[in-house]
């Protein structure tokens, strides 16, 4: 909470002193409104209104992000972009050595410890990489978020880091996962127009 607290004074302050341009975001006004109207509204209907009020700063912190982000000059983007993507792979990478060396590790020193854990022998057992997150699913949801971005890499770098990121998800064996990456793949090369509209009726 503290943390959070602390990204959105960061935030807002970085708003006033940087007199972010708002016309950047008229685009998306419209559904920018909408959310914020939808959040006062879930307050007001709320069953306890002041928790809800609490909890109301952490989508303040989502959208001043978005805000700073439409604001931003396409090359500042590039390199904000760039960067997620090579987050990502870095922490794929780290998913990998978990899946061929980490779990091992693991087993070591619950056996040393003589802990029996049961949620961590059922990790093992199944050889589900979550690292560095706790659970597979988190991480799944993560990097689904990020394969879509790095299909926007042009150059011959794009395959060196989509196979980690891929590899990853496999290994996470998060259902929702697969089928997340098959339908934001399909709309992707639907919007890109790679995929005849024959070939997805669905999405017609």
């Amino acid at each position: 909470m503290l943390h959070t607290g602390l990204l959105l004074v960061f935030l807002a302050g970085w708003v006033i002193l940087k007199k972010i341009n708002l016309k950047n975001i008229l685009a998306v006004r419209y559904p920018l409104a909408v959310f914020c109207l939808a959040l006062i509204i879930c307050v007001m209907f709320s069953t306890n209104r002041l928790n809800s009020l609490k909890e109301l700063y952490k989508y303040a912190t989502g959208i001043l992000l978005f805000i700073i982000t439409a604001s931003l000059v396409p090359e500042d983007k590039k390199r904000i972009a760039h960067s997620i993507i090579f987050a990502a792979l870095f922490i794929s990478l780290l998913a990998i050595y978990q899946y061929f060396f980490g779990f091992r590790h693991l087993t070591i020193y619950l056996i040393k410890n003589s802990i029996a854990n049961a949620f961590a022998w059922d990790y093992i057992s199944s050889k589900r990489v979550f690292y560095p997150f706790v659970t597979s699913n988190t991480l799944a949801g993560y990097l689904i978020l990020i394969a879509p971005l790095a299909l926007t890499i042009k150059d011959k770098k794009r395959r060196l880091i989509l196979l980690p990121i891929i590899l990853t998800l496999f290994l996470t064996k998060s259902l929702g996962a697969f089928l997340s990456l098959y339908v934001g793949l399909g709309f992707y090369l639907y919007l890109r127009n790679d995929l005849p509209k024959k070939s997805l009726p669905c999405l017609a």
